[in-house]
């Protein structure tokens, strides 16, 4: 679990931890854990070639009004606010500042605002027992985001993802399951942040996560140690685990229509032992990496188009992920 997590992050391996140090890289001048600034000067590779200054100045400015307006979940019931990945990718797509504008007037009319900041929760954040007592409540969101953009100032932001979801102890394992929660939104965005070079999205990020839910970890900590237990065994690949979990029938009966969320009440919540047999028969070294990030790439593409039936129109559905 935790090298699959890691594989978007340039890393290091630690000698004494199986989990992955994430390399420091020199902080973009503007960029902070409060201030959202996009640099001509960032050019990975699947940037288009040619953004104008005028764009990033109109994607940052609106990313850091939505840093500040907008709370990260648009309603009550969890759905999740989508600004930052449609404009960042929007943007390193070459996009003009009038179709950034237009993507977030779109997507700012049904946002809802911040909560109040509690300073005295904030302050009460830094002790790891009360840190826990605010963890899954969508209230503390905009406390969770003023502690972490705190807690970045202090001491960089690849300091702050190895303390709260890298360091392998209790309160790092929970946060990292929470981070793969609500269909992988919280990952989603924290991958935006590092890519694109911006503590205050990491920020975001972070606090994202320790406002959901921990139902992950009834996977991921088992599989983890179960694993471990395999040591030694070839690792199956991807697509072979796609065919047993397609073959297993109890968990083609775990989810039922009436569930509010199939994978945490029904694959989790009454076959979460099938899962765990099957997946920690996946194992990654860390000379690994980077051939098992290709492999999970191609499973996704394969499994995702493989999905449809002929006699229905294409969907490459979201939530196939």
């Amino acid at each position: 679990m935790y090298s699959s997590f890691s594989y978007s992050f340039k890393s290091s391996l630690s000698k004494n931890s199986t989990r992955y140090i994430i390399s420091a890289h020199p902080r973009r001048a503007m960029a902070t854990a409060s201030k959202i600034q996009l640099s001509l000067s960032q050019n990975p590779e699947y940037y288009r070639a040619g953004i104008l200054q005028e764009s990033a100045n109109a994607a940052s400015d609106l990313l850091q009004r939505n840093h500040e307006e907008h709370h990260i979940f648009f309603n009550r019931d969890g759905f999740h606010n989508h600004i930052t990945h449609h404009l960042l990718t929007l943007w390193a797509l070459r996009a003009g500042p009038e179709d950034i504008q237009k993507a977030f007037n779109v997507n700012q009319s049904y946002q809802r605002p911040p909560e109040p900041i509690e300073s005295s929760v904030v302050s009460d954040m830094s002790d790891p027992a009360k840190f826990k007592g605010y963890l899954g409540n969508e209230r503390y969101y905009h406390d969770f985001l003023e502690f972490f953009r705190q807690e970045i100032d202090h001491f960089g932001w690849q300091a702050v993802v190895q303390k709260y979801l890298l360091a392998g102890n209790e309160q790092a394992d929970d946060m990292l399951c929470r981070t793969f929660a609500g269909f992988l939104h919280p990952i989603i965005h924290l991958g935006f942040g590092v890519e694109f070079e911006q503590p205050a999205i990491i920020a975001e990020a972070l606090a994202q996560s320790a406002v959901h839910a921990d139902y992950m970890r009834e996977l991921f900590l088992p599989a983890e140690k179960a694993a471990e237990k395999r040591n030694g065994e070839m690792s199956k690949s991807i697509v072979q685990l796609l065919d047993d979990i397609h073959a297993d029938p109890q968990l083609g009966e775990a989810p039922r229509w009436s569930d509010g969320n199939k994978l945490r009440d029904g694959i989790i919540g009454r076959a979460a032992d099938r899962m765990v047999h099957h997946v920690s028969q996946f194992h990654v070294k860390p000379e690994e990496l980077e051939i098992k990030t290709a492999e999970m790439i191609n499973a996704a593409a394969y499994f995702t188009a493989g999905a449809q039936r002929p006699d229905k129109i294409i969907k490459y559905d979201f939530y196939y992920m």
